[in-house]
C-alpha cells in the first residue's frame, strides 16, 4: 500500500491541477491564437482522472503511485508556466505545449490500470452478485423494450396500410358513384326530352278533338235551324275528313248521296 506521505505528495497537486487559472491559461482573447479551442478539453481530462487518482491512491503501492504523481507534477508545472508567459512566448510555444501535455497524458495511460483495478475491487464490482442480476435485469429489459418497439413499429405500419386500403376504395367508391351520377344524368336529359316530346303530341291530338267536337256541336246546331240538304252532308262529310285526317276537301262518296 502507499504510504501516507507518498499519497499526501499527489494531494499538494491539487491546487496547481484543480484551481489553474484558466483565463491566463486559456486566453480567449487571443481568437485563433488562443489555447480555447484546443486545450479546454483536455484540462477537463486533465482534472477528472486526478480526481479518480486522487480518490484511489491509498489503495495502490509506491511504487504504482510515483509514475502517476510524476505525470501530474509536470502537466501542472507546464500549465503554470504556459500561463504566465507573455503573449508573444505564449503564442510561440502554445503548440508545443499541446504537444508535451499530450505526451505527458499518453505515458499516463501506461501508469493508469493499476487505479482503475483498485477501483472496481473498491467497489465491490467482482464480488457483489446483485451487481449481475442487476445487468441481467438490464439486458432483459432492453431486449423486452426491443420487442415492444418492434412490435408497435409492426402494427402502426399496419394500421397505416389499412387506413391506405379503405382511402384507396373510397375513392374508388366516389369515382363510380361520380360516373354513374354523370350516367343517370344523361338519361334523364334524354328521358325528359322524349317525355316533352309526347306531351306535345297528347296536347296536339286534344286539341284535334276538342276541335272535332266543337265543330260537330256548331254543325249540329247549323242544321237544326236550317235544315239538311245536299250542301249540308257535302259541309259535313268535308269538314270531318279535314279535323280527323287532315286532307283536303273531297267529294262525297256514292252511299253519301245516295242518303241525301
Amino acid at each position: 500500500m502507499a504510504t501516507p506521505d507518498e499519497v499526501k505528495s499527489l494531494w499538494d497537486l491539487s491546487d496547481a491541477i484543480m484551481n489553474v487559472d484558466k483565463d491566463k491559461l486559456l486566453r480567449s482573447s487571443l481568437g485563433e491564437l488562443s489555447l480555447q479551442s484546443t486545450f479546454a478539453p483536455t484540462l477537463e481530462t486533465i482534472q477528472r482522472k486526478f480526481e479518480f487518482a486522487k480518490k484511489y491512491a491509498a489503495g495502490l503501492h509506491n511504487r504504482q503511485l510515483a509514475p502517476i504523481r510524476d505525470n501530474f507534477t509536470y502537466i501542472s508545472e507546464q500549465m503554470r508556466e504556459q500561463a504566465n508567459r507573455s503573449h508573444p512566448e505564449y503564442v510561440a510555444t502554445r503548440d508545443q505545449f499541446v504537444a508535451d501535455i499530450k505526451n505527458q497524458l499518453e505515458e499516463l495511460t501506461h501508469h493508469w490500470p493499476p487505479v482503475v483495478t483498485v477501483a472496481v475491487e473498491s467497489r465491490g464490482f467482482l464480488e457483489d452478485v446483485g451487481v449481475h442480476r442487476e445487468y441481467e435485469r438490464t439486458i432483459e429489459s432492453m431486449k423486452q423494450e426491443s420487442a415492444n418497439a418492434l412490435k408497435q413499429v409492426k402494427e402502426e405500419a399496419q394500421k397505416t396500410i389499412e387506413e391506405a386500403r379503405v382511402l384507396a376504395e373510397s375513392i374508388e367508391k366516389r369515382a363510380r358513384s361520380t360516373a354513374a351520377g354523370i350516367s343517370v344524368e344523361e338519361v334523364q336529359k334524354q328521358f325528359r326530352a322524349a317525355q316533352q316530346g309526347l306531351e306535345n303530341r297528347v296536347y296536339l291530338w286534344a286539341g284535334l278533338g276538342f276541335l272535332s267536337v266543337l265543330g260537330f256541336i256548331i254543325t249540329a246546331i247549323y242544321f237544326a235551324r236550317v235544315g239538311p240538304s245536299q250542301e249540308g252532308w257535302s259541309v259535313i262529310y268535308r269538314l270531318y275528313t279535314t279535323v280527323l285526317f287532315g286532307s283536303r276537301f273531297s267529294r262525297p262518296s256514292a252511299l253519301q248521296q245516295r242518303s241525301v
